[in-house]
């Protein structure tokens, strides 16, 4: 599955292969509108053909729907609402049973030479005894120079996620991506995206 600019849902194509999903999805489109519902969980990969078992600690379930238009000329919008549990999450304060809800939105198009994706979650739930309160932003815009063959450009991409301020104030603030690309933030895909601030022209 691959949904957006696949911050958070990604095929991850860059270790070959691609990531994979057990479970049940429906999509379709109404009136331009295309909505998508899954419930699922995630695939452990085996050597072979048809090999691969769902790693059953861990579920994912969500609705995504993405709009043609809005009120910001020549942008459509994606709204979503994303679950995931996983039995044996594992953070510096500790290991526990997670159950995390991801609500969001991304807002993205293009006029002449311009373009934009811009995107902003808010994520709440349940870490062992302690509260999740996480938010992740993200914007990538930029301008071509559509008279050239080659259409070379130039932007602006920033990006910037919570982490956990306090191990002991009972509330967990760390960012979770989810099933991201891996290449989140550049090819090189050093880092991940939580906890950070990080700025790319």
């Amino acid at each position: 599955m691959a949904f957006g600019a696949q911050r958070l849902i990604s095929i991850r194509d860059a270790p070959n292969v691609r990531r994979s999903f057990d479970g049940v999805r429906l999509g379709g489109t109404v009136d331009r509108v295309r909505l998508d519902a899954f419930a699922t969980r995630p695939e452990l990969l085996r050597d072979g053909v048809f090999d691969g078992q769902p790693n059953h600690p861990q579920g994912f379930w969500g609705v995504y729907a993405t709009v043609p238009t809005s009120v910001i000329p020549h942008s459509g919008f994606d709204l979503y609402y994303l679950g995931f549990e996983n039995d044996h999450a594992l953070y510096k304060i500790g290991t526990g049973v997670e159950r995390r809800h991801s609500i969001g939105a991304r807002i993205f198009g293009h006029r002449g030479g311009w373009d934009w994706d811009w995107e902003a979650l808010g994520q709440f739930g349940t870490f062992a005894q302690q509260q999740i309160r996480a938010w992740g932003f993200s914007t990538d815009t930029g301008y071509a120079l559509t008279a050239y063959d080659w259409k070379p450009r130039g932007g602006l991409k920033v990006t910037a996620s919570s982490g956990d301020r306090n191990p002991h104030d009972r509330t967990l603030g760390t960012y979770s991506g989810l099933f991201p690309k891996l290449a989140y933030f550049n090819q090189a895909g050093l880092i991940g995206a939580s906890n950070v601030i990080t700025a790319t022209f």
